[in-house]
């Protein structure tokens, strides 16, 4: 069942979060899904932590697998686009020193209809020691007047909520030293 949190601690396998204030929250064996309370019935937005991977490959490689099975477990497809499947950003390194990747595309989720529903899906990898931590953030796009179109996210409250959720993740298995200017 989920249960709506207040800033909550928790943690999933390896990886330390807290849980945004407003959202539900609810645990599964493989991840742990946030949804915000507040969002209008028509809409979708959650975020999902996704099972850590144990891999050999590079940012790169881990995050078109990681949006590959993100497609998958939400039974969607991925949309056609110039660029590829998703976009991505170029590798980083957060404040806390661990090294990740961020990328986002459109996929097509079936409805019941003959006509699939378009959702915006944003994959985030971590790389720590040799496994990858993954967040999957699935969002519907919805239509506001004429061609004019918004994801879910680019509510700011929301968005905001997301990355503080991502980048106040720990991890109980990484230790490193930032310098701080």
């Amino acid at each position: 069942n989920p249960v709506q949190t207040n800033a909550v601690a928790a943690k999933f396998r390896l990886m330390n979060y807290t849980a945004p204030a407003g959202w539900s929250h609810q645990v599964f064996g493989d991840g742990v899904v946030f949804k915000p309370l507040g969002l209008p019935a028509d809409e979708h937005l959650a975020i999902q932590i996704m099972e850590p991977l144990n891999f050999s490959g590079t940012l790169e490689q881990v995050m078109a697998k990681s949006f590959e099975e993100a497609t998958a477990m939400y039974k969607g497809t991925s949309m056609s686009q110039s660029y590829g499947a998703f976009s991505k950003n170029a590798p980083q390194k957060s404040f806390a020193g661990w090294e990740y990747i961020r990328g986002k595309g459109g996929i097509l989720v079936e409805n019941g209809t003959d006509y699939k529903t378009e959702m915006g899906l944003e994959v985030f990898v971590i790389k720590i020691n040799n496994r990858f931590e993954r967040v999957a953030i699935l969002e519907s796009r919805k239509y506001c007047g004429g061609v004019s179109r918004y994801y879910a996210t680019d509510r700011i409250n929301y968005r905001n909520d997301i990355e503080h959720l991502l980048f106040s993740l720990q991890f109980s298995d990484f230790n490193a030293t930032v310098l701080k200017s």
